[in-house]
């Protein structure tokens, strides 16, 4: 990749790996707090952001080769241009196309815990824990592991205009809507 967007590459790969070898998958900029035996289980799962979308890369695991069922979950991000047609890159984030085959599926975009197609949703105090748009974490009992949304795929300059918009501006409108 010429263009440096590391951040884009495990998008592609945990599916492939997830899918043809089983196990378990954790970004780098994931902090593990208790252990994942228990999900071993499951055959397949995921979680999902406070706002509902499906991310992969906060904890997800499969059984080695899931059922045909499952594959589209895994498969999906394949047929992705990186580079589009007109020579622009494709910098959407992997959670639009990893969510659309689950709401397609029948998953209701309520931060709930469902099973879709032998696969099982968590809801996103499971893995995701902390709230890229307020700042803030929530840990429960049922969390796993604290996705810290690095952003690896952003310059510098990218991600310090996003942290001052994000944190900032939404810490202030979670505010006035709480009083």
């Amino acid at each position: 990749m010429k263009q440096k967007n590391w951040g884009f590459v495990p998008d592609y790969a945990r599916l492939d790996i997830l899918y043809n070898y089983g196990g378990f998958y954790l970004d780098t900029d994931v902090e593990l707090i208790k252990p994942l035996d228990s999900l071993r289980g499951q055959g397949a799962f995921c979680g999902v952001e406070k706002w509902g979308n499906i991310n992969l890369g906060g904890c997800s695991g499969a059984i080695k080769a899931p059922s045909d069922v499952e594959k589209n979950y895994w498969i999906i991000e394949k047929n992705i241009a990186f580079i589009r047609d007109d020579g622009t890159f494709n910098l959407e984030t992997c959670g639009v196309y990893e969510t659309k085959p689950f709401i397609e599926n029948g998953m209701t975009v309520d931060n709930t815990v469902q099973r879709i197609n032998g696969m099982t949703v968590f809801a996103s105090e499971y893995f995701h824990p902390y709230d890229y748009m307020s700042g803030e974490t929530n840990i429960t009992d049922n969390t796993y592991s604290i996705h810290h949304f690095n952003g690896g795929w952003l310059d510098g300059k990218k991600k310090r205009r996003k942290k001052k918009n994000c944190t900032g501006i939404c810490k202030k409108i979670l505010k006035r809507m709480q009083v």
